[in-house]
């Protein structure tokens, strides 16, 4: 598995999670900020998850400041259940630790299993409980990010 920085010809790789659903102008607005790395004054990054020589999905780190960054999996429907999230999620934590970011953190719809399953078993433990913007029940999960040994 590996993950790649998406480059403007490639958004359609996309198709089949939500980011594929996006009207033009928000994928066009996506891709510029990507490769800005920043979104909002943040730094952002979306990434294709690659298995072999198909994407079987997409990755986005989002930076709450300079030690806190949010890593959001999305698997294809067709490839789910297969460890995919699990593997991208752990290049990306190695990915960020390289940039000097030392905690990861996720907000994840309480109705969410998968995901709920699939932070814990990579470390991450529930911090807050609360409503979030949409209305929706999530948690706040965080963990620690090792630096990379050279």
């Amino acid at each position: 598995m590996r993950l790649q920085e998406i480059r403007p010809d490639q958004f359609h790789y996309l198709q089949g999670t939500s980011y594929g659903e996006l009207s033009e102008e928000s994928q066009k607005r996506l891709l510029m900020e990507s490769q800005a790395k920043e979104h909002q004054g943040r730094y952002f990054c979306l990434l294709l998850i690659w298995e072999e020589e198909e994407v079987v999905g997409a990755i986005n780190l989002f930076g709450h400041d300079e030690k806190e960054i949010s890593i959001g999996p999305e698997i294809k429907p067709n490839f789910r259940g297969r460890g995919f999230a699990a593997q991208a999620m752990e290049l990306a934590l190695d990915f960020v630790a390289g940039m000097g970011f030392t905690r990861a953190a996720s907000e994840i719809r309480e109705d969410n299993e998968a995901s709920l399953a699939l932070h814990k078993k990579l470390g991450f433990r529930v911090t807050r409980e609360y409503v979030n913007k949409r209305g929706r029940d999530v948690v706040w999960m965080e963990r620690e990010i090792q630096p990379l040994v050279e």
